[in-house]
């Protein structure tokens, strides 16, 4: 298993500022997981429940609301830079990720 730090990842998200405090996050990345659909469906289920907790909601208003998908938004946007997988990247975005044929 890997890890990788996220340097300051509040500090990148300035929606995030006085929602949480800046530092240093650690993501445990199974690198296996990346390599099956259902291993990346977890990976960034894991990454969006991580951003959630970072950004901490402070009520249910409009606003705050905003603020609290804008700011869970850059943190996974961030962390799956971060990251630097590209199957991983087209998932976050949506994408259906190349799949690549390859003889052993």
């Amino acid at each position: 298993m890997k890890s990788m730090f996220i340097a300051a990842v509040i500090a990148l998200s300035p929606l995030a500022i006085g929602a949480a405090q800046a530092g240093d996050y650690k993501i445990n990345i199974d690198r296996t997981l990346l390599q099956s659909q259902e291993g990346l469906t977890e990976f960034h289920r894991d990454l969006k429940r991580e951003a959630r907790d970072i950004c901490k909601s402070e009520g249910f208003d409009p606003r705050e609301l905003a603020r609290f998908t804008a700011c869970t938004n850059d943190v996974v946007d961030i962390a799956v830079g971060e990251v630097a997988d590209e199957r991983l990247t087209a998932f976050h975005q949506g994408e259906e990720p190349a799949i690549r044929l390859t003889r052993n």
